[in-house]
Order: C-alpha cells, then structure tokens, then sequence
C-alpha cells in the first residue's frame, strides 16, 4: 500500500509540474483600468 502512496505521490508531482510550466508565461498584472481588489491569507504556523 506504501507503494501505491509513492507513485500516487509521485504523479501527482508530475500534475503539478506540468501545469505550472504552462502557466510560466501567464500575465498576472491587474489591469490599471479596473478597480478590483485582492485579499491575500497568510497561515504562519
């Protein structure tokens, strides 16, 4: 069963790493035009 966590784990990792090299080049400036606002959370532990 531990094996199947490890792989489980592991593509997983590979999900991960795919999406974020497509999202390497994503425009994530606000557009100076709106007026929208951003919250952000910060969980220190």
């Amino acid at each position: 069963m531990f094996a199947v966590y490890i792989g489980l784990t592991y593509f997983l990792n590979l999900i991960d790493a795919y999406v974020d090299a497509h999202l390497f080049d994503f425009d994530v400036e606000a557009d100076a035009g709106t007026k929208s606002y951003q919250v952000s959370l910060r969980i220190k532990l």
